[in-house]
């Protein structure tokens, strides 16, 4: 798990191919990914992952996400879109380098299954209508250091 010498990041990306369309970036420190992967593995391998961030329930979420601040990531980024495939695919990558900081940093091309475990659990958080209170005990999106929803 060697990121290329020249990137300060790595990014793990998660499309979410049901309406809504959506994608999720984790951005990791590239001399971290091996802790990050080991970590996130460690809290979500093997785990089942609940479908609904608001129907998990206040326990889950609580435990979910104080193991999930063990894991070092630095940002998310989360995008909807209308359209499905790989066009939207593609247009949310290409307003992702445009608009985020960590955005035009290279995609991780390992399996990675602890982060992208992470990325959909994110994922998942994020569709919580933003309507609905959270106890920052419960708040997914409180173990990033930055994040974007749109």
């Amino acid at each position: 798990m060697r990121p290329p010498a020249d990137s300060r990041h790595l990014l793990v990306t998660h499309w979410h191919g049901e309406r809504p369309y959506a994608l999720t970036v984790l951005a990791v420190a590239a001399e971290r990914l091996a802790e990050a992967e080991e970590r996130a593995h460690a809290v979500l391998g093997g785990r089942r992952l609940p479908d609904s961030w608001q129907g998990a329930g206040p326990l889950v979420r609580e435990r979910l996400v104080r193991e999930c601040r063990s894991i070092p990531v630095e940002g998310l980024w989360h995008l909807t879109d209308e359209g499905a495939g790989a066009e939207a695919g593609s247009r949310l990558l290409e307003q992702t380098a445009q608009e985020w900081e960590f955005g035009r940093e290279p995609i991780a091309e390992e399996a990675l299954p602890g982060l992208r475990a992470l990325a959909r659990l994110s994922a998942t958080a994020c569709r919580m209508p933003p309507d609905i209170p959270l106890a920052a005990d419960e708040d997914l999106l409180d173990v990033y250091d930055q994040y974007t929803i749109g």
